[in-house]
């Protein structure tokens, strides 16, 4: 999934510029807003809104279907990535998916450790 985001997010910041200009570009839209291309900050339903136009489903159905998909993959660090990600400021935020990461975690060393144990 994160070619297909880096590449739309060098889509979206180019407008139309050739590809090698890319970090050139990337600097001049530093302490900018990425969305805006300003330096004023865009009201809070801003990339939601813009999500939605674009691909008719809001942006944190988007987040939350990484955040499963970070869960799966790497559940002993995905609890901490996933608060980043769903922007949660508080561990009361992420208290599910911290369960949720810490099962699936458990469950992995299980499963590793039964596997050792299946070959002797």
């Amino acid at each position: 999934m994160w070619p297909e985001i880096c590449d739309i997010l060098d889509e979206w910041i180019l407008g139309g510029r050739p590809e090698r200009l890319v970090h050139l570009r990337y600097n001049e839209l530093v302490g900018r807003n990425w969305l805006s291309f300003d330096d004023t900050e865009p009201y809070r339903n801003l990339p939601t809104e813009l999500t939605k136009a674009a691909i008719g489903v809001p942006s944190h159905d988007l987040r939350t279907l990484a955040a499963d998909y970070l869960r799966l993959h790497d559940p002993a660090h995905a609890a901490d990535v996933i608060a980043t990600h769903l922007g949660h400021g508080d561990r009361k935020s992420t208290e599910a998916y911290r369960a949720e990461c810490g099962a699936a975690a458990s469950q992995a060393i299980w499963q590793e450790v039964r596997a050792v144990i299946a070959q002797r």
